[in-house]
């Protein structure tokens, strides 16, 4: 469970006003990102940016992705802040690393467990 950062930014307070909790987030990761080499993109479901994981967490589960190479799901658990008196609207979210599905040991792409089923 975290709270994105950097949903001030662009028009991402706009895309954050239009989401409800429950909605489905693609956290994915951007190894060319000029600001952070371990940056992980949290978009919304229909693909506009909301934001990113801290540099902290990151850093720190950076090397999951790589290793998965491909976006990781998770969902909105609850919005925060207000558009009322210049607050800043955020979310919080979770997701879960898959787990490598150590079955397929015969040379093709490996599949991954899904915590999420929907």
């Amino acid at each position: 469970t975290t709270k994105p950062v950097g949903v001030s930014f662009d028009n991402r307070q706009e895309v954050i006003a239009r989401m409800q909790m429950g909605d489905r987030v693609w956290l994915d990761r951007e190894p060319d990102n000029p600001y952070d080499p371990n940056a992980i993109a949290v978009c919304h479901s229909n693909g506009q940016m909301v934001g990113y994981i801290s540099r902290d967490l990151a850093a720190c589960i950076a090397p999951y992705f790589d290793a998965y190479s491909h976006p990781i799901k998770g969902r909105v658990t609850a919005l925060t802040g207000s558009q009322w008196d210049g607050y800043t609207l955020g979310l919080v979210i979770i997701f879960k690393l898959p787990k490598l599905n150590h079955n397929n040991n015969n040379g093709h792409t490996p599949s991954f467990d899904d915590w999420d089923n929907d």
